[in-house]
């Protein structure tokens, strides 16, 4: 990726980026938003509350 295209991910220096596992082992880059980070420990708290339904659907 080149500096210009990430640099075009933030508005200011020191914004965060979110990065996230995509298809065939590449990564995504989006910009960390305050909605994304809402959705983050929606995913987390059910994550905790799930985990062992979780574990047992992954088997």
């Amino acid at each position: 990726m080149k500096a210009s295209e990430f640099a075009g991910l933030m508005e200011a220096e020191g914004d965060t980026v979110t990065v996230t596992a995509a298809s065939e082992g590449s990564v995504r880059i989006s910009p960390h938003t305050a909605e994304v980070a809402r959705q983050m420990e929606q995913v987390q708290d059910v994550m905790r509350r799930y985990r062992h339904t979780l574990r047992e659907l992954a088997k």
